[in-house]
């Protein structure tokens, strides 16, 4: 692990996790965005995109 920081091996992967999922549903909501898929009852796009 990381020796520089007080970082617990739990919490490195958490962070790793956390952001991954950023990073992706970031680039999917952008996409649907551009081609359109946001234009019909966003909110539900949105939390299938979150989950799924």
């Amino acid at each position: 692990p990381l020796l520089v920081t007080p970082v617990s091996v739990k919490d490195l992967f958490a962070a790793k996790g956390i952001t991954g999922v950023s990073l992706a549903f970031v680039q999917a909501a952008l996409f649907m965005a551009i081609i359109g898929g946001m234009s019909r009852q966003p909110l539900i796009i949105l939390t299938a995109l979150l989950l799924g």
